[in-house]
């Protein structure tokens, strides 16, 4: 019986290490940038960067760019806000394509979570080459 309960409590703690999905919410936490720039040029920065890994501008307001990522042909896709100041950035997910997500629980495929933290990081080496 005590090996049982030991097994279902393993079961239980490795289920969340190995679960299909992760929460867009817990993606859009703003990023500061190491130095500050000016709104144009992190505008630049983060379309660069996006074209680094692929994403292409759909549209764009004042302060927020909204980029879309196709892959594979565009059977699977993404779009995301990414609101910005000359200080910090975030990506904030809109919709997407065969990537199972779940409006009730904001879960999402991995692969999303893959992408955005690639653009992230492009955003931020773009912005740290301003002078």
């Amino acid at each position: 019986m005590k090996n049982a309960m030991c097994m279902l409590a393993l079961a239980v703690a490795c289920a969340g290490c190995f679960s299909s999905g992760y929460n867009v919410r817990m993606e859009s936490s703003p990023v500061r940038v190491v130095r500050p720039v000016s709104v144009k040029a992190m505008r630049d920065a983060i379309l660069k960067g996006a074209a680094n890994r692929d994403w292409g501008m759909k549209s764009e307001k004042e302060g927020c760019l909204t980029l879309v990522l196709n892959v594979r042909g565009g059977k699977h896709s993404v779009v995301v806000d990414v609101p910005y100041t000359g200080e910090e950035f975030s990506v904030k997910y809109v919709e997407s394509v065969n990537l199972d997500y779940e409006s009730s629980t904001g879960r999402i495929r991995g692969k999303y979570v893959q992408w955005v933290r690639n653009l992230k990081q492009e955003i931020l080496i773009e912005a740290g080459k301003i002078r």
